[in-house]
């Protein structure tokens, strides 16, 4: 088993590559990735083609992470792209069947009150989130908080720990949401869509959460494939569950 404790990143990273992280691109075994930080920008500048090529993921720490354990990572880098077709996390970009846990994205209220300059997160693709883009197996998502503003300007799922749920079973713990977040449509505090069951335990969200003019007032929102801006509502805690159970406590 292969453990890569107490790493960091300080270089910036512009590249067009299909995965990439601030400390590790593809991450394919049964890894654990410990107490490591990213303070470089990445920049993603490729072009994906749906008919050409696969999804590309961006991670602050992980871009591609199959079953190996995140734990106690921070990345305090910007994340800009402006190409669709990708999986993007301020920790990790896509995760299959793991646990991430006690991870952060940005500076606390306090740390930026010192003169922390708090990271920033521009995207354009599908499945964003402050922590994992897409989280694509069953998976455990627990003690992770972001700081940092999220503003996706195109295409939908965006969530302030995750952008999609992909698996029935997929539990968040005690994970909170302190940045503000506006997106198009499947927009949510803690999560942006769910495709089957999902669990939220001693989750929050503590940042403004918007489609257009349209804040987030109750819980779940709900998807509505419309132009009008209006009839697609944000979530609190999730901008929408597509079938299944939902479960917040």
């Amino acid at each position: 088993k292969t453990i890569l404790d107490n790493l960091e990143n300080h270089g910036a990273i512009n590249v067009t590559d299909s995965v990439l992280g601030g400390i590790v691109g593809r991450a394919d075994g049964k890894q654990t990735i410990s107490n490591s930080r990213n303070y470089a920008d990445i920049t993603y500048t490729g072009s994906i083609s749906a008919t050409k090529d696969s999804q590309a993921y961006i991670g602050g720490i992980v871009g591609r992470n199959a079953t190996g354990s995140i734990d106690g990572c921070s990345n305090y880098g910007s994340i800009t792209s402006e190409s669709n077709l990708q999986k993007i996390g301020g920790i990790v970009g896509r995760t299959g069947k793991s646990k991430i846990s006690n991870c952060v994205y940005g500076y606390t209220k306090e740390e930026a009150s010192q003169g922390k300059t708090q990271p920033s997160f521009n995207v354009t693709s599908n499945f964003c989130g402050g922590i994992v883009g897409s989280v694509d197996e069953v998976a455990t998502i627990s003690n992770c908080m972001n700081y940092v503003n999220l503003s996706q300007t195109s295409n939908s799922c965006l969530g302030g720990i995750a952008g999609l749920s992909n698996k029935a079973g997929v539990k968040f713990d005690s994970c909170s949401n302190y940045g503000n977040i506006t997106g198009i449509m499947s927009v949510g505090g803690i999560a942006g869509r769910a495709v089957n069951t999902v669990t939220f335990t001693g989750c929050a969200n503590n940042g403004i959460v918007k489609i257009g003019e349209t804040e987030a007032s109750q819980d779940v929102g709900q998807e509505n494939a419309t132009t009008d801006a209006k009839k697609k509502i944000p979530g609190k805690i999730i901008g929408n569950i597509a079938t299944g159970t939902l479960t917040i406590n």
